[in-house]
């Protein structure tokens, strides 16, 4: 049936690689997937990131440049994507009530 699921005892076949999969949502609502693969050395980290072409475009140019590093780069996207998140929330459109002088004088007169 399609509801059951195998459970493995933790050990991992002869020449493959464990990976772990884990999702975060971002600031801006974004999905992002992290896969660790346990076979790799710790201080090295794989990385599945859903850019926009855009995002995409200055990433590279940012990265050519030479003078930053990805970390770096990378954080200020994020603060960059923060900082539209709070822009994009509903503001309400108002507009300005004009008063002439002269009708708020005659409405007074008048009682």
């Amino acid at each position: 049936m399609g509801n059951c699921v195998q459970s493995s005892g933790g050990a991992v076949e002869p020449g493959r690689q464990q990976q772990q999969l884990q999702r975060r949502r971002s600031a801006a609502g974004d999905e992002e997937e992290v896969i660790i693969d346990e076979g790799v050395a710790p201080s090295v980290m794989k990385v599945k990131m859903v850019l926009t072409k855009g995002e995409l475009g200055w990433l590279v140019a940012q990265l050519k440049a030479g003078d930053r590093r990805l970390e770096d780069v990378l954080q200020e996207m994020a603060r960059k994507r923060e900082g539209r998140a709070a822009d994009d929330g509903w503001r309400p459109s108002l507009e300005s009530i004009v008063e002439c002088p002269a009708e708020t004088a005659a409405a007074t007169s008048d009682d």
